[in-house]
């Protein structure tokens, strides 16, 4: 009434009627002008992360020099010590780069160098020094002499049993890899079957230098026998295994995929089996992805899939991963989630199992809790809180980017940043970012779970109402790390075990962790 009767002046005559209909106009232009308001604020709250998280990765590619840069330049240098090393690293390599840097190195006054140079410059598959080689042939080196023989018999063309009997004085492995190429190549000399008569017998030989040879040939024949290269991929020697490796990519070797496969699960060659299998393309998805599920597989060779599909990137190879995500195993969950984000980041639009990633995501925090309940009994023992800390680090991790396959925005890359900064100020404005952005039922349960003023007991206390599961004794807490699949985590957890039962600490009691630690104690 007061209110009508202050706008029911004289000469105006509003009413109770207009002036209500005036309060309502007023009110929804007040809503329209903050809900502006708080989406310029968010943007400026989203604005000022996305700067953060630019400025990271600036500090972070403000690296030194590239790789090519140093090895230029040290192939380049004066300390004839330094370049032996830097070829001998680059000979290792299954694809090196024909540096300009290396056709001075074929006059160098040191035999191993110039022997050295020419092999580089024949595993990049560069043609150009033929007549360089032609005339190192004649090298007072035997070494050199070798090489540049393997370099011109390479792509046939070449009769190397002239020079041989010309020159002489050639390594045995030379004539043969050189006699393999003469045969195997087209034309009037032409003889598949001499040809792998002579490759079974490098092959099998005792020497790694002549298995090696082996791989070498085999990856430019045209149909390079399986038999012979699985047993090269396979071989305990690193150099051989990636020859054998090599022409398995380079020829698409169909009956080499079994090969490969237990090639993952070797450290020393696991790179160049990915990016072999991964260059079999679309394919070999429907393998991969049986593989990705076989629990009878290696587990190492199974984490390493992953990093294939991604390198495929088809939608098949999407699906095939998305198909892994529900795995047992926290390492190989963690890779085919990290693996997904990259797929997502190049094929914004692409489709993904909305309700598996759902599933998997209410896991994944669900343990994340379990693990601040088993972190709270064990955290007067360093070694194991040091140890589920950094499990706990990578369950976080693991949350956000199942977060980002479900939101169109990189805006949840940014927040993860954030939220890691040691900037307290910027930890605010991703935490308060993420409070405007999440839908309430996961902001519920994700927020004291990065906020840094959220204590262990509390989150520990939180997970308790959430999973209705009892705070853990140190023995139950023990018991929950000795169940899990990580190896790391299960050692912490015995040294927690002989502690509480005085038993003498083992020697593990001092190992440092390792370089990467396979988390997973809590959705695991």
């Amino acid at each position: 009434l007061v209110t009508g009767g202050f706008f029911m002046v004289p000469g105006v005559g509003f009413g109770l009627r207009g002036t209500a209909a005036i309060t309502c106009g007023l009110a929804l232009v007040w809503i329209a002008v903050a809900w502006r308001l708080r989406r310029a604020y968010v943007a400026a709250i989203g604005d000022s992360i996305r700067r953060y998280r630019i400025d990271v990765e600036r500090a972070l590619d403000a690296a030194p020099p590239s790789s090519h840069e140093t090895i230029a330049a040290t192939l380049a240098s004066d300390d004839v010590e330094v370049v032996r090393e830097v070829l001998v690293s680059l000979r290792r390599m299954k694809a090196p780069q024909a540096y300009p840097e290396l056709y001075p190195l074929l006059r160098h006054q040191a035999g191993d160098v110039r022997r050295d140079a020419l092999a580089v410059l024949a595993e990049s598959g560069d043609r150009t020094a033929r007549s360089t080689a032609e005339a190192m042939l004649q090298d007072r080196d035997l070494g050199v002499r070798t090489q540049a023989l393997l370099y011109l018999a390479r792509d046939g063309g070449f009769d190397p049993l002239r020079w041989i009997l010309d020159l002489g004085d050639f390594e045995g492995f030379s004539i043969r890899a050189a006699m393999v190429a003469f045969l195997a190549a087209p034309g009037r000399s032409h003889n598949e079957e001499a040809a792998r008569v002579l490759l079974e017998q490098m092959a099998g030989s005792a020497e790694a230098g002549d298995r090696a040879e082996a791989g070498r040939v085999l990856a430019v024949l045209d149909d390079p026998p399986a038999s012979i290269l699985n047993a090269l991929i396979g071989d305990p020697d690193i150099d051989v295994a990636r020859q054998g490796i090599g022409a398995a990519q380079a020829r698409r070797v169909v009956d080499c995929l079994e090969g490969l496969l237990a090639a993952l699960a070797r450290p020393e060659v696991a790179d160049e089996a990915v990016a072999a299998l991964a260059g079999f393309g679309q394919p070999v998805v429907p393998l991969l992805e049986g593989a990705l599920a076989d629990t009878t597989l290696p587990l190492d060779s199974r984490r390493e899939l992953p990093a294939v599909l991604v390198r495929i990137g088809t939608p098949d190879a999407g699906r095939a991963l998305v198909a892994g995500l529900l795995d047992a195993d926290a390492p190989l969950r963690h890779r085919v989630i990290a693996s997904l984000n990259k797929l997502k980041q190049r094929h914004p639009q692409m489709d993904v199992d909305r309700t598996a990633i759902e599933l998997l995501l209410a896991a994944e925090i669900a343990g994340h809790y379990r693990s601040y309940q088993v972190l709270l009994p064990l955290s007067h023992d360093q070694t194991v809180a040091s140890a589920l800390r950094q499990s706990i680090e990578q369950e976080i991790e693991r949350i956000f980017r199942l977060i980002a396959l479900l939101s169109p925005a990189r805006s949840v890359h940014d927040a993860y940043v954030g939220v890691r900064s040691a900037n307290e100020l910027i930890r605010a404005n991703a935490l308060e970012y993420l409070d405007h952005v999440l839908k309430a039922e996961l902001r519920a349960v994700l927020l004291p779970l990065i906020d840094s003023h959220v204590t262990d007991v509390e989150r520990a206390e939180l997970g308790e109402k959430l999973l209705g599961a009892p705070q853990p004794s140190a023995d139950e807490a023990v018991a929950t790390l000795l169940s899990s699949g990580d190896p790391w985590l299960r050692s912490r957890a015995e040294i927690a075990l002989q502690r509480v039962s005085d038993a003498p600490a083992s020697a593990d009691d001092q190992t440092p962790a390792p370089a990467i630690i396979q988390g997973g104690v809590g959705a695991g």
